[in-house]
């Protein structure tokens, strides 16, 4: 073969890869914009905490019936107990943590992974639905899967 030959071939198929190389780069990018469209979607999805078991816990303390809380362990349960003058029921930590309310019932508490991102702390942020009642002198006590998330100060 000649050189001319060789290269006319050569050329040939430096064109046809050229020919394929809009198609790989629109699967390519396709496919990127597929993944972020659906780690966004599976971040911002608003997800519900289901709890299980509510149990009351009688305190001296007046309750404002504002905040809850999430116990993680029994040295955060005992230092919980001190600090808001209750009891709280013994639990299992390494299967369940124990969400806490001040005097009102939680008729639902929901929360997205992406609001991890949105403020300071390294967790995501709850936002609650509390019962209107408020029980003055009573914490209310339920069981949930091991996450934790904070409450928002808004």
């Amino acid at each position: 073969m000649h050189l001319q030959q060789v290269q006319k071939i050569n050329c040939r198929k430096s064109v046809r890869a050229m020919k394929k190389l809009p198609k790989i780069a629109g699967i390519f990018f396709g496919f990127i914009i597929f993944v972020a469209v659906g780690l966004y979607c599976y971040l911002a999805l608003e997800r519900k905490l289901h709890s299980s078991g509510e149990q009351e816990a009688f305190t001296e303390r007046t309750t404002h019936g504002m905040f809850w809380h999430i116990v993680t362990s029994e040295e955060g349960r005992t230092r919980f107990m001190k600090k808001y003058s209750v009891i709280l029921p013994q639990n299992d930590f390494s299967r369940n943590y124990l969400l806490v309310s001040d005097g009102r019932k939680i008729r639902e508490l929901k929360y997205r992974l992406i609001s991890r991102y949105q403020w300071e702390f390294p967790y995501p942020m709850g936002v609650e639905t509390f019962e209107k009642t408020h029980y003055p002198h009573t914490m209310f006590v339920y069981r949930i899967r091991k996450i934790y998330i904070a409450q928002s100060s808004d």
